[in-house]
């Protein structure tokens, strides 16, 4: 009977030995440039990419990055480029609101294969942060202005969407109990914080953070 318990504890040393090494070389793996532009509609894979990213998109405005060329094969990036050479404000604003809600139709499905192969529940959390970071690029401006125009970005996407979000529920005006939380792990970077009562000062402190990250 020892002999079996003894394989069956080696058997789940071994276990969870491979999916630690497996979550470090991801972490260590992952290129955000690279993925940027080879993953052809861009989304965060992982919780550990989710950082690196940020301060990547932060190295783009600050010029000490890298954008990714234009020819790589990422619709993405594409898009992205069609943003920010629109002719004008009205044109960046409606092809930016376009981009973005594709993320919102994304995160609403509930039949979306990403759903179904979701193993341990971070589908909306990645997808939405994807999202936040995106619409942080896409706001022009510098300091307060660029958190302003993030404040009102995120604030105009539907209630529905808001209030399910791990990520963005601080802006959202209902109930806030459906969040759709990661089952495996407790506070990933930039969660919302559906507990604070006073929603403005928990969306401006959730601004600020996101500030503090990307830059």
């Amino acid at each position: 009977m020892s002999g079996f318990r003894s394989i069956a504890n080696l058997a789940i040393l071994s276990t969870v030995l491979t999916a630690t090494s497996a979550l470090s070389m991801d972490k260590q793996s992952f290129d955000p440039m690279e993925a940027f532009c080879d993953r052809q509609t861009f989304a965060l894979e992982s919780i550990g990419e989710v950082l690196p990213w940020l301060e990547y998109l932060s190295g783009m405005r600050e010029a000490r990055a890298a954008a990714p060329e234009l020819d790589c094969p990422s619709s993405t990036v594409r898009a992205i480029y069609n943003v920010f050479s629109s002719p004008n404000e009205d044109a960046a604003e409606a092809q930016r609101r376009a981009f973005l809600y594709f993320y919102i139709s994304k995160a609403m499905g509930q039949e979306s294969s990403e759903r179904a192969m979701d193993q341990d529940g971070s589908f909306r959390y990645l997808n939405d942060m994807t999202l936040a970071a995106f619409g942080w690029l896409l706001c022009p401006g510098t300091g307060a202005a660029r958190t302003e125009c993030a404040r009102s970005l995120f604030g105009s996407f539907p209630d529905e969407y808001l209030r399910t979000s791990p990520v963005l529920c601080d802006f959202s005006n209902g109930d806030k109990s459906a969040v759709e939380w990661p089952r495996t792990m407790d506070t990933p970077p930039l969660s919302c914080s559906p507990r604070t009562p006073d929603r403005q000062a928990a969306a401006g402190a959730w601004l600020s953070d996101l500030h503090t990250a990307a830059r």
